[in-house]
C-alpha cells in the first residue's frame, strides 16, 4: 500500500480510536491547566452564591468574541502557511498534496487546543464575576495612596504629565487607543491560540498557560481585591477630587464618538458599573494592571522562542505600559507591580516545572 493511500484524512481520522486516544493524551498534558481554571470558576460561584448575586456569573460571555478570534488566527495561519504551497503544487498534484498534509493539519493537538481554548473562555468569564464582585466586598479606598505614591515616585508630578508632551498629540493618543484595545485583544488571541496549538512549542506551553491563569486569578482578582483603586479616569467620581486628573479627561474628550475611543470606553463602563451589570469586559479594578501583564508575558514568551520576536514584543510591553498611563486607565505604578508580580509568576513556575520533571 502506497503512503499517499495509507493516509487517514477528514472525518474518518476524527473517530478514528487511536486518534481519539491521542487526542486524550494530549488534553490530559494540560490537565494542571485544566484544574486551575476549574478551581478558580467553582471559587467564582461560591462567592456569588455566598454574596447573594448569581446573576453576576456570567461564564460564557466571551464565547462570541474569543471563538471568532481563534477562528480569524487560524484562517490567517493557513492562507499564509498552508495555502501557498497546494497552489503551487500544480492543479494536479493539489489534491495529492492536502491529503499529505492533512494528518499534520489536523493533528491530535488540534481538538485538543481547541479544547483548552474553550476552558480558557470560562476562565475570562469567572474572571469578570469575581471583578465585578470586588466593589461589593471593598469599596475603592486605594487611589489616593497610589497617585500619592505615582507622583513621589516620578519627582513630585504625576507620571501622565510626563508623557504629554511626547503622547499628547491627537494623532499618538488615535494610535495608542488603538493598540491599546484591538492590538490588545489581538495579541491575546494570537499567542494563546499559537501556545495552544504548536507541537514544536510543546516545552513552553503548560509555563505560559499555568503563568496566564496565575496572572489573571492572582493580579488580575486577588491583588486587585486587596487595593482596590479605580484609576486615574474615575478619582473623581471614588475621592471627589475632579481637579487633579480633570486635565487629563479634558484632553483625552476629544476622541468622543470615535471608534475604539478610550474615552467612551471608560464612560460605557462606569455606567455599568453604576447600574450594576455584568456582561464582557466588565468591572473596574486599576491596581496592578493586567493589560501590563498580559504584555509582561507576551515578551517572556517571546523571548524564550526567538530573539526579534523578544524585542517586538517587548516593544509592545512599552507602549501598553505608556498608554496605559496616557489613556488614564491606570498609575503608573499599577503597570510597575504588574510587570515584577508576571515576571516572579513566570520565574517561579519555570523553576516549578524544572523540580517536577527530575
Amino acid at each position: 500500500m502506497s503512503e499517499l493511500s495509507s493516509v487517514r484524512t477528514g472525518a474518518s481520522a476524527w473517530t478514528d480510536k487511536a486518534y481519539l486516544r491521542a487526542v486524550w493524551s494530549e488534553i490530559a498534558k494540560d490537565r494542571l491547566i485544566y484544574l486551575a481554571i476549574a478551581l478558580h470558576v467553582l471559587g467564582a460561584a461560591i462567592l456569588a452564591w455566598t454574596l447573594g448575586a448569581p446573576e453576576k456569573l456570567v461564564f460564557f460571555a466571551y464565547l462570541g468574541v474569543w471563538l471568532p478570534g481563534v477562528a480569524a488566527v487560524l484562517a490567517l495561519y493557513l492562507l499564509a502557511v498552508e495555502a501557498p504551497p497546494c497552489l503551487m503544487a500544480g492543479k494536479g498534484r493539489r489534491i495529492a498534496h492536502l491529503r499529505l498534509r492533512a494528518p499534520d493539519v489536523l493533528n491530535p493537538r488540534v481538538p485538543a487546543a481547541l479544547c483548552l481554548i474553550l476552558a480558557l473562555i470560562l476562565l475570562h468569564g469567572s474572571f469578570t464575576a469575581v471583578k465585578n464582585m470586588l466593589a461589593d466586598l471593598s469599596p475603592f479606598q486605594w487611589d489616593q495612596a497610589l497617585a500619592m505614591a505615582d507622583k513621589a515616585l516620578h519627582g513630585g508630578r504625576d507620571p501622565w504629565l510626563w508623557l504629554q508632551p511626547l503622547l499628547g498629540h491627537h494623532w499618538v493618543t488615535r494610535i495608542l487607543q488603538l493598540i491599546y484595545t484591538l492590538g490588545w485583544v489581538t495579541a491575546l488571541c494570537v499567542f494563546t491560540t499559537l501556545l495552544a496549538l504548536s507541537r514544536r512549542l510543546e516545552h513552553l506551553r503548560i509555563r505560559f498557560f499555568v503563568t496566564y491563569v496565575l496572572c489573571w486569578v492572582l493580579i488580575g482578582n486577588l491583588m486587585a481585591g486587596l487595593f482596590l483603586s479605580a484609576g486615574p479616569v474615575y478619582y473623581g467620581e471614588v475621592t471627589g477630587d475632579l481637579v487633579r486628573f480633570g486635565a487629563q479627561e479634558q484632553y483625552l474628550g476629544f476622541s468622543k464618538g470615535m471608534a475604539y475611543s478610550s474615552f467612551d470606553l471608560q464612560h460605557m463602563l462606569w455606567t455599568l458599573h453604576e447600574q450594576g451589570r455584568t456582561q464582557l469586559g466588565t468591572g473596574i479594578s486599576a491596581f496592578p494592571s493586567l493589560h501590563v501583564s498580559m504584555a509582561t508575558l507576551f515578551a517572556l514568551t517571546a523571548w524564550a522562542i526567538d530573539r526579534r520576536w523578544g524585542w517586538l514584543a517587548t516593544a509592545f510591553l512599552v507602549i501598553t505600559m505608556a498608554g496605559s498611563v496616557h489613556l488614564g486607565w491606570h498609575y503608573a505604578l499599577d503597570g510597575y507591580v504588574a510587570v515584577l508580580a508576571t515576571v516572579a509568576i513566570w520565574f517561579g513556575v519555570g523553576g516549578l516545572e524544572r523540580r517536577l520533571a527530575r
